[in-house]
């Protein structure tokens, strides 16, 4: 059995017991906004950008850890990028600095990590019924983790996808099914899937491959995707026509 809405709204009259034209259309808005809201789950809705470094700098404060928190000699760095008209991507974040995997004088733990976590988001992103993550983004041939912090009952809950994002601004997928759950920097035996989306605590990005050397990873925006197939539709399109920008799963 199809459900039956009655939305009712109060707003002031007019001296002839009317509502006035201003009044009418603010009702026609609100009506509007709250179908969109109501209905957004049923009719598979809108994506939902969660962070775009395109037209304003990453919200301080970001954490940056790395092993040089406890004695390391790796470096690690965010910063907003500002290359203005002509460029492909006017304005983004890059995150970057230098792995070392230099121990310090009697430490034989393993160094060479950096790693940066957003504030949290406030309140929390519910993703229920969303399938995944879209992320504007260009790799420098270096393995990349993006990391989801979800709010669970248990807080070392960290879900975690690599990724290698090529040299070249692209469209990078993650599919919330392939992400794996890990607590301190291990597997979880039991691992729970993320069934419909995340309730999202905060994200952030490490570079877990153990390489000395350079890093720098761009990113543009990082947006929730509701389904992929329109995704894969729009992008088959592009390539028939020739012109696309490279999409990676």
């Amino acid at each position: 059995q199809p459900q039956l809405w009655h939305i009712s709204l109060s707003l002031p009259l007019c001296p002839s017991g009317r509502l006035s034209m201003t009044n009418q259309k603010r009702r026609m808005e609100m009506l509007k906004k709250l179908a969109d809201q109501l209905f957004a789950p049923l009719s598979g809705g809108q994506n939902k950008m969660l962070l775009s470094f395109m037209d304003s700098p990453p919200a301080p404060p970001w954490r940056m850890t790395s092993d040089a928190d406890i004695g390391g000699h790796s470096k690690a760095a965010l910063e907003w990028q500002q290359l203005g008209e002509g460029a492909e991507v006017p304005n983004f974040v890059r995150f970057h600095g230098q792995i070392s995997n230099k121990l310090p004088v009697g430490v034989a733990h393993e160094f060479g990590f950096a790693a940066t976590k957003s504030p949290p988001f406030k309140p929390h992103e519910d993703l229920l019924d969303f399938a995944g993550l879209e992320l504007l983004i260009r790799g420098d041939g270096r393995t990349y983790m993006f990391n989801m912090e979800p709010d669970t009952y248990f807080n070392e809950d960290l879900y975690q996808h690599l990724m290698q994002p090529p040299q070249e601004w692209s469209q990078l997928m993650l599919p919330f099914d392939k992400f794996l759950l890990t607590a301190a920097g291990k597997f979880r035996d039991q691992q729970r899937p993320l069934d419909g989306g995340p309730v999202l605590k905060s994200i952030g990005l490490s570079v877990v491959d153990g390489e000395e050397g350079p890093f720098q990873l761009d990113i543009g925006y990082i947006k929730a995707i509701r389904s992929f197939q329109p995704l894969l539709d729009d992008l088959r399109k592009k390539q028939a026509k020739g012109k696309d920008r490279p999409t990676v799963w």
